[in-house]
């Protein structure tokens, strides 16, 4: 049986922290060991983790301001206060001071795996924790691998970052029977049958590029397309600027910001369309929980939704831009029955290929892979 750790910052609310669940939670029992290190004890999510997979952490909450502290910190030191067992493979699930204690790791003999989930030319996530370029470019050789989900994500980390020529490219998975189990709750809100039904389910903040379904929304009601509705699932930084927005526009009867959701899927099998308006995005999840719910997607060319859609072969691919999202809903809007027929039942099957289980088994291929070269080492000593 081997060993796995996994260190992240914390357990709190959040895309890779969800993954990270959806992970430790499926790989199999029999093969692996599975250790969680948090920086930070607690969290939403941490319950969630089952009782077979053993969590340590080194702090015991978040402090406001401590990652510009804990920047500064000895990350060899960390990993040797709190990691006793020796493990045969370390992975780092988020950037920053994560990535730095498992590089720092004193077991030498250990395979060493870094997981990144985003769009390194929007963000260079974890730089403030590496404090300079050159310190992170350092950290990353370090790693055997580097776990990719997405090539627009691995694309994105060449061109800043730097090639280290041992990515490994795992999409991120989707329990899609538990989508279309919350997906039967009744919802909290009637939609009008008359008019055409768009949702969306994001994040509220710049790159997801609300603003600019906004402004797609105005054009259409300015050349008196008025037969439809626009409902917006999430909460972010900007939801004062977009009611502000909304209500600046005369809007307010065609966009509807619902906030977060507990339980975002049974708002979207009653929807005529799932929009992405997102200026960036590595692998959208959102798009893959539309299509196994058979609600065809639109969405902009924004790197990774690419490469779940193809070349509008399972979705509506529109240009990324104000014009593009515009065009793809007045599209809709004038021939929503042909694009129903055409994508719903081959965005469901193409969701499948998203699935955990489809994850789970390229994540354990790896490890079977990569524990081979554990063993060859292993072999060479005796």
């Amino acid at each position: 049986m081997k060993k796995i750790l996994f260190v992240i910052d914390k357990m709190t609310l959040g895309g890779a922290e969800k993954l990270l669940i959806d992970i430790v939670n499926n790989l199999s029992k029999d093969k692996y060991e599975i250790t969680v290190f948090k920086l930070f004890n607690g969290g939403e999510l941490d319950k969630l983790i089952n009782k077979n997979v053993k969590q340590i952490s080194w702090l015991k909450k978040q402090h406001k301001g401590i990652y510009r502290v804990i920047r500064y910190f000895n990350p060899e030191e960390i990993y040797k206060r709190n990691i006793k067992e020796k493990f045969d493979i370390e992975i780092s699930f988020k950037t920053g001071m994560p990535e730095k204690i498992v590089a720092a790791s004193p077991n030498k003999s250990s395979i060493k795996i870094a997981w990144i989930h985003g769009d390194m030319e929007y963000q260079n996530y974890g730089l403030e924790s590496h404090r300079t370029k050159e310190l992170q470019f350092r950290c990353y050789s370090k790693f055997n691998k580097i776990i990719m989900d997405s090539q627009k994500c691995e694309n994105s980390f060449k061109k800043v970052v730097g090639d280290f020529y041992n990515f490994h490219l795992i999409y991120n998975g989707v329990d899609l029977e538990k989508v279309k189990l919350l997906s039967r709750e009744n919802k909290d809100i009637p939609y009008n049958p008359e008019k055409i039904t768009f949702s969306t389910i994001s994040r509220l903040s710049y790159e997801k590029g609300i603003d600019r379904l906004v402004l797609a929304v105005e054009k259409l009601v300015n050349e008196s397309i008025n037969n439809f509705e626009v409902y917006i699932i999430g909460g972010g930084s900007m939801n004062k600027q977009l009611q502000e927005m909304i209500h600046e526009k005369n809007l307010n009867n065609h966009i509807f910001l619902l906030g977060a959701k507990h339980n975002p899927y049974k708002y979207l099998p009653e929807t005529d369309a799932f929009i992405l308006a997102s200026r960036t995005e590595a692998l959208c999840i959102a798009i893959i929980e539309a299509m196994t719910l058979k609600v065809p997607v639109i969405s902009t060319k924004c790197g990774g939704p690419e490469e779940v859609l193809g070349e509008s072969e399972f979705g509506v691919l529109v240009e990324n831009s104000v014009e593009g999202i515009y065009n793809g809903m007045k599209q809709f809007i004038e021939r929503e029955i042909q694009i129903k027929n055409l994508y719903s039942d081959k965005g469901a099957q193409r969701s499948k290929d998203f699935s955990v289980q489809a994850m789970i088994s390229n994540i354990e291929e790896l490890f079977d892979n990569v524990s081979k070269t554990i063993d060859q080492h292993h072999y060479a000593d005796i």
